[in-house]
């Protein structure tokens, strides 16, 4: 339960409890209680204290969905003056959904292909020896666009800083 909802229902309580202070005939149990009740309340009802409750109430739950979806960035959420939590976040996907081997069975995938090469049979540098291709699903002669999508390449790059550990990191373009 958030804690919005559990000062709320504290806040509730007490004012029934000096509520029935208040009706009871026991003047000693008024005389004693009532400064200590009405701090009580006073403090609960405190729009300052509400606010930063608020806030915590949208930490915990920022909290939970990062749990759920660890790639939320900064820019994915924001909390109102109000202290209310908002996100951006596109819905969850099932990644075993049943149904996507029977709808995408016969489908090809472009980005999937793998290019046509020409391998050496042998790495002694002489030029006559027969070349082998690797098979693919294009002609030789076509070109095929390159496997990477920009998304794919950024976190390529995300992966390798993560595995570098800080440090140096050549990139070789041939």
């Amino acid at each position: 339960m958030p804690l919005n909802e559990d000062i709320s229902t504290a806040l509730q309580l007490l004012e029934h409890i000096q509520h029935t202070i208040d009706v009871s005939d026991d003047a000693k149990l008024q005389s004693q209680t009532s400064d200590d009740l009405n701090l009580l309340i006073s403090v609960l009802e405190n729009p300052i204290l509400r606010g930063i409750i608020s806030v915590q109430d949208s930490l915990s739950e920022l909290n939970q969905q990062l749990q759920q979806h660890p790639s939320i960035l900064p820019v994915d959420f924001d909390i109102t003056p109000c202290g209310d939590l908002v996100l951006n976040v596109p819905p969850s996907v099932d990644l075993y959904d049943p149904g996507f081997e029977q709808d995408y069975q016969n489908h090809e995938f472009d980005d999937q292909r793998v290019p046509v090469a020409k391998l050496s049979h042998s790495s002694s540098g002489d030029t006559s020896s027969p070349q082998i291709t690797s098979p693919s699903l294009a002609p030789e002669d076509v070109a095929l666009p390159p496997i990477t999508t920009p998304t794919y390449a950024i976190e390529f790059q995300k992966a390798i800083k993560a595995s570098s550990r800080g440090r140096e990191v050549l990139t070789v373009q041939v």
